[in-house]
């Protein structure tokens, strides 16, 4: 069976290894246990799922996808240095894994945001009983999510259009630059999305990444 890691299956089982709530995972709190309970479920979200780094970012609670990358590098830097955090990672990572390939992993799948908007459509009047927090974050997420891929396509095409007018090919090779790290971008957020067999555009006049 193909493992099924979600953020909540991470979250979930980190925080029984680490003697920690989900509730203070998402939270701003410093404690000692909690920051490493943090840490390491950043590094397992990293490791065992596709999500980007903003979206995990949503996803866990903490403010951008600087803070989740930071949280990244200083959890491999734990697992290497620190025997305790190094063994609470691996088992924690043992019951994804496991929990992953079994029926519970339906019980612990992220919230799907469009399923529960699509719930919201048809009983408007009843959605406050009928949606839960967590759905209500999932379709936040997702909807900031498309928020920033609807910006990176727009600045994508402008640079596009600036690409095929440019006679400077110095300039050029810079909008070629510029135009890759926004096509990588939006296919990391597509795989977000679970759309990562969707089709982005290729910039014109050469090889983007040269």
């Amino acid at each position: 069976m193909q493992p099924r890691v979600s953020v909540n299956m991470i979250l979930q089982a980190t925080s029984v290894v680490f003697g920690v709530s989900v509730i203070e995972m998402r939270s701003h709190r410093h404690h000692e246990v909690v920051v490493r309970a943090r840490f390491a479920a950043c590094l397992l979200c990293r490791e065992l799922t596709d999500h980007s780094f903003p979206m995990l970012g949503r996803s866990i609670g903490l403010r951008d996808h600087t803070t989740i990358l930071r949280a990244v590098r200083r959890a491999e830097q734990m697992r290497a240095s620190d025997a305790e955090f190094a063994q609470c990672y691996e088992e924690a990572k043992a019951a994804i894994l496991f929990v992953s390939g079994t029926k519970l992993a339906d019980l612990l799948r992220d919230d799907d945001a469009v399923e529960v908007a699509v719930r919201i459509l048809d009983a408007p009047n009843s959605a406050p009983v009928r949606v839960s927090t967590r759905e209500i974050i999932a379709m936040a997420v997702r909807l900031i999510t498309l928020e920033e891929l609807a910006i990176s396509n727009l600045e994508l095409l402008t640079t596009l259009d600036v690409l095929a007018e440019t006679q400077s090919e110095t300039e050029a090779q810079a909008l070629r630059a510029e135009a890759a790290l926004l096509i990588d971008g939006i296919a990391t957020s597509l795989g977000s999305l679970g759309l990562a067999n969707a089709s982005i555009p290729s910039a014109p006049k050469g090889d983007l990444h040269a």
